[in-house]
């Protein structure tokens, strides 16, 4: 089974973000998440990972840290930075090691429907069940969304 972590510190944005992926993605992948750049270090070393959310601002260690860890060890995984500090310096420091993939803080649903879309499909058509699966709405996905998860 493929693996989505989730590095956020930010336990609500953790959670509505892992609500969206399970829907998206239903059950291809297992989604799990790290509060800090520690953690995610953790996860990064011990298991396979294919996709990684990363914020940029966490505590001990923060997203580039992470990103210089994954570049330097060659690790094989699309990383795409999710983060309200997005600036010209943050998104050329992290593309020079690697990365591609840039989301700014709060973001839409569908900007990181279209992200997925680009990392599974590369360059093959998009199933038509995947394609905007949430067309009809137009929010964001931000720390203070009220979020209600079935357990």
């Amino acid at each position: 089974m493929k693996k989505v972590l989730i590095a956020d510190d930010s336990k609500t944005f953790v959670k509505l973000l892992s609500s969206l992926l399970d829907e998206y993605l239903n059950e291809e992948f297992e989604i799990v998440s790290a509060k800090d750049g520690v953690d995610a270090l953790f996860e990064l070393r011990d298991g396979e990972i294919d996709i990684l959310f990363l914020d940029i601002i966490m505590p001990i260690v923060d997203g580039h840290g992470v990103a210089k860890y994954i570049a330097d060890r060659g690790l094989d995984l699309d990383v795409v930075i999710v983060t309200s500090t997005m600036d010209k310096e943050n998104i050329k420091g992290l593309g020079k090691l690697g990365i591609k993939y840039f989301l700014a803080k709060p973001v839409k649903y569908e900007k990181i429907e279209a992200v997925l879309n680009k990392i599974l499909f590369k360059n093959r058509p998009i199933p038509q069940d995947k394609l905007l699966k949430r067309k009809e709405r137009n929010s964001t996905l931000q720390d203070g969304d009220v979020c209600i998860i079935s357990e």
